[in-house]
């Protein structure tokens, strides 16, 4: 009989033997597609640096927590490989490396979401970005606790990581705060991108015709960053369901902070792409065109431009019939 369902596995005569595929695989993966996704960080990071200066502090924030997220995962890896290679029971407790990617994971998630306090400063969206556009506290106030929600269930599980003393047991006992966890952060992004593109899509019907095309790129992008950052917890949240007792969801779950890193660097620098779309041009004035690429990091709140009402006094000079008189009297 195995001794624990993640590290060992039963074999053809009842003999134990240690599966890596479940194991080590699904880590490796991770690392990798993690190393990519930090090359590509690494490049927005240096193309929003070079070309925006505005509210450095917070994105220079989540790139060193991201920094220390694939240090984390190296350390990871070199655990499970290296370290662990000679005694696979050593695995039967979550690296300590591995321990800090969890941290670090949901500390983006986090601030990417709802540091609202300090995105005044920042600059940065999402929440904050969802208040000043809708102009509304409800879908904000939910989404903030949806997001604080998730961040508590996360820190109880990194408490239960460093203590525990089985990976198998600690699933098991943990699986309904896991399931919080990853189910709050999914509602949060799809309550926070479905509140961002309503907005957007009430400013369009009160803008000039030639802002128009401005917003429905801004719609198509929150759009898409919602979907992607969803998309991903929901992937591992579906692997967990299924495959709880191994580390493929783990692995899966790695991935997420470099992804929710890369959009929140994606939305700011796509700015650029607003810069190029055309020249300045009669009724696309650059007071509006700023405005607009505001909206993409949440900076201001923009009101619907209402008509612009224009009144007109007209004087008529008239001769009176003595100025008439001395006129003709020149002549």
């Amino acid at each position: 009989m195995s001794t624990s369902a993640t590290v060992v596995v039963t074999g053809p005569e009842g003999t134990n033997f240690f599966d890596p595929r479940l194991i080590i695989g699904p880590m490796q993966v991770g690392a990798l597609v993690t190393a990519a996704l930090f090359g590509s960080l690494v490049i927005q990071s240096y193309i929003y640096f070079t070309k925006f200066a505005d509210s450095l502090g917070f994105k220079a924030t989540v790139k060193i927590i991201q920094i220390g997220h694939f240090c984390a995962m190296i350390s990871t890896l070199w655990t499970m490989t290296v370290t662990a290679y000679d005694d696979p029971t050593k695995l039967n407790v979550l690296p300590v490396g591995a321990d800090i990617t969890v941290l670090l994971t949901s500390i983006t998630s986090f601030l990417t979401q709802a540091s609202s306090g300090a995105k005044r400063a920042s600059g940065s969206f999402y929440i904050y970005r969802l208040w000043r556009l809708s102009g509304n506290c409800l879908l904000p106030v939910v989404s903030e606790i949806l997001c604080i929600a998730g961040q508590v269930a996360a820190f109880i599980l990194v408490t239960k990581a460093i203590t525990m003393s089985s990976f198998s047991r600690f699933v098991v006992e943990q699986t309904d705060v896991v399931l919080i966890a990853l189910a709050t952060r999914t509602i949060c992004d799809i309550t926070i991108t479905a509140g961002v593109t309503w907005s957007l899509i009430q400013k369009r019907r009160n803008s000039i015709v030639k802002s128009t095309t401005i917003i429905d790129y801004l719609i198509m992008w929150t759009i898409e960053n919602g979907l992607t950052t969803s998309l991903m917890t929901l992937s591992v949240m579906a692997v967990f369901l299924c495959l709880r007792e191994t580390f493929v969801w783990f692995g899966l779950y790695l991935i997420q902070a470099n992804v929710v890193a890369n959009a929140l660097l994606a939305s700011l620098n796509r700015r650029l792409v607003l810069r190029k779309d055309r020249p300045l041009s009669d009724g696309d004035t650059a007071m509006v065109r700023s405005s607009l690429l505001c909206i993409a990091c949440g900076i201001v709140h923009i009101t619907p431009q209402r008509p612009i009402v224009i009144r007109v006094d007209v004087t008529h000079a008239r001769d009176t019939e003595s100025q008439i008189k001395t006129h003709d009297s020149f002549y």
